[in-house]
């Protein structure tokens, strides 16, 4: 939620515990903790001590590392880093390094909305910091990443020419100021955008000019991203063999980052490369796990899409009854878990097309693309192409 749209919340007494000589982050934190996050938005707001810039920039760091896995957490730390910003003093901390803070705090904010599944809010967000970067300081390099971190929600939205001139603004400042971590970053984000078209011959060529430039000690996260996405391209351009070979490699990666949920991405992956090589019984028991896996974690969604996936091989295969069994267990579990009610209606309808014995494999892109674009939009509706 934004600092704007805060419930209203009461004043608070003063903390004794923090008069007690310099104020250490952790007190100041520990004063804010088990509130809500009204609440804490208001305290912030209404007491002085806690209005100092290295405390927001604990709230945007602490942001950037739980984005992945707890955007909801997320979201209310770049609020808060918001409300913090927003408390200091001007004239002290520089009118314009000031707007520069506060643009990155809202870029920040209007990128974790994004991921935490609210598109509007994450316009307004994003607006808010060209607002301020504009009366900043003119750093082009923060410029930049705002711009990049933008891009990834017009791509979401589905402005796909809007996105690619606001990732090229990005790239044309990191390659001017040879920043090249920030440019391989960059480029990754690209390549996904490219992937995510169904552009894989692109996208390779995008993601191996990004390779050199990462260093994946300094930026695990983005060097394995590269290889992941590396990996999808050569098996979208016909390299499933060679695709095939590094999934060894990043799989020691993720292991090493402790990351399950792109293991599981990963193993999805391959079920993929299997269906390309022609193993269906291996890509069907791959995918299988990966959807159980999904269930096990709550992540109906991509649950969702592993379904299709298997929806798939079944109508390739003629087998209309394995079809039926498969939605007629995946529906209400669904409903049970975090789809929202649109997402359920296109499945519904699906398990009708597959009744009449109408559904084909057109019917499951269609409803994969709808289920893709309503993940970042829940006002969508589902209407097949034909």
């Amino acid at each position: 939620m934004t600092t704007g749209s805060a419930a209203p919340a009461p004043n608070f007494p003063r903390d004794d515990s923090l008069d007690q000589g310099p104020v250490e982050i952790d007190t100041l934190l520990a004063a804010l903790r088990t509130r809500p996050i009204a609440h804490r938005v208001r305290r912030i707001q209404q007491d002085p001590r806690f209005h100092r810039d290295d405390l927001a920039e604990h709230f945007l760091a602490e942001a950037a590392a739980r984005i992945l896995d707890d955007p909801g957490a997320a979201q209310e730390n770049t609020a808060l880093a918001i409300a913090v910003a927003e408390g200091l003093d001007a004239s002290a901390f520089g009118p314009s390094r000031l707007s520069d803070l506060l643009g990155r705090c809202w870029a920040r904010h209007g990128n974790a909305l994004r991921v935490y599944g609210d598109p509007h809010g994450a316009e307004k967000a994003f607006g808010q910091a060209r607002s301020f970067l504009r009366r900043g300081t003119g750093d082009r390099r923060l410029a930049a990443r705002c711009a990049e971190l933008e891009a990834s929600l017009l791509k979401d939205q589905q402005r796909f020419e809007a996105a690619h001139r606001r990732l090229e603004d990005a790239i044309t400042i990191y390659r001017r100021g040879r920043i090249q971590p920030a440019l391989g970053r960059a480029l990754v984000v690209k390549g996904s955008f490219l992937l995510f078209e169904n552009r894989p011959e692109s996208a390779l060529r995008v993601l191996r000019e990004a390779v050199p430039l990462l260093r994946p000690e300094d930026d695990p996260r983005t060097f394995v991203l590269c290889a992941h996405n590396l990996i999808n391209a050569l098996n979208g351009t016909g390299y499933s063999i060679a695709a095939h070979a590094l999934v060894a490699d990043i799989r020691r990666l993720y292991e090493r980052l402790g990351d399950h949920i792109n293991l599981l991405r990963l193993d999805w992956m391959v079920a993929e490369i299997n269906l390309e090589l022609g193993r269906e019984t291996q890509a069907e028991q791959g995918l299988r796990a990966v959807r159980q896996g999904f269930l096990d974690r709550g992540m109906a969604y991509d649950a969702a899409l592993v379904s299709l996936d298997l929806a798939v091989i079944y109508l390739e295969a003629g087998d209309p009854f394995r079809m039926r069994e498969l939605l007629e267990a995946m529906i209400p579990i669904f409903q049970a878990r975090s789809l929202h009610q649109g997402m359920i209606a296109a499945l519904i309808l699906f398990r009708e097309s597959v009744a009449l014995r109408q559904a084909d494999t057109a019917l499951v892109r269609d409803l994969t693309g709808y289920l893709q674009r309503a993940q970042r939009d829940r006002t969508l509706r589902f209407r097949p192409t034909s």
